[in-house]
């Protein structure tokens, strides 16, 4: 059994294929942000990036949560309805 990552020429995961041979691909902006993930279902989720890089929102299924942030860095709080 083997678990295959594919990179991108910046280094930058763009596919894996897990043990069962589902893939994930990932795609990614000009500065090299996750913007969205598909699975092998083609069910996507879809990531926004505030201009530092963090991660505040990411949708899937019509599912958003928003990502919040201290001073510092560290997540504060993740809003939405399947954050539990």
């Amino acid at each position: 059994m083997h678990w295959f990552c594919v990179y991108a020429p910046a280094g930058h995961l763009t596919a894996e294929t897990d043990f069962d041979g589902r893939i994930l691909a990932y795609t990614r902006n000009a500065a090299g942000l996750l913007t969205a993930r598909t699975n092998t279902l083609g069910q996507t989720t879809h990531y926004a990036h505030a201009a530092i890089g963090r991660v505040i929102r990411k949708e899937a299924d019509g599912r958003v949560i928003t990502y919040e942030y201290e001073p510092n860095g560290q997540l504060a709080q993740a809003i939405g309805p399947s954050v539990a």
